[in-house]
């Protein structure tokens, strides 16, 4: 019975290709964009959640242009700015430093 409803289903596609093309790759980009935009979510959202003061947490990201003028956003802190704005802002209990080293970095050094 099954096999029956499946041979006109491609049947049906077969004969309108045109259309079924459409409609399959309006479906796949749907669920590919939602499936992006949930992961993309996912990620922002979890950050320093297992601590129990994470509303309470931030972060400086610092703006990065690489020689083809590519921006990027970095989570890094130098000991300058850091030690600068700690005495001027007001409610910050505690502070750390933090670096990412960044594969470009490294291969320049080398």
């Amino acid at each position: 019975m099954i096999w029956n409803y499946l041979l006109s289903g491609f049947r049906n596609l077969w004969r309108n290709r045109l259309f079924s093309s459409i409609n399959i790759l309006g479906l796949s980009l749907g669920i590919a964009s939602v499936l992006m935009v949930a992961l993309y979510l996912r990620y922002e959202l979890t950050f320093d959640r297992h601590n129990e003061n994470a509303d309470r947490i931030y972060r400086i990201v610092r703006d990065r242009t690489d020689e083809n003028g590519d921006a990027t956003f970095v989570p890094s802190s130098s000991t300058g700015v850091v030690d600068e704005w700690f005495p001027q802002l007001q409610g910050v209990e505690a502070y750390t430093r933090y670096a990412v080293a960044d594969a470009r970095c490294i291969a320049k050094i080398m």
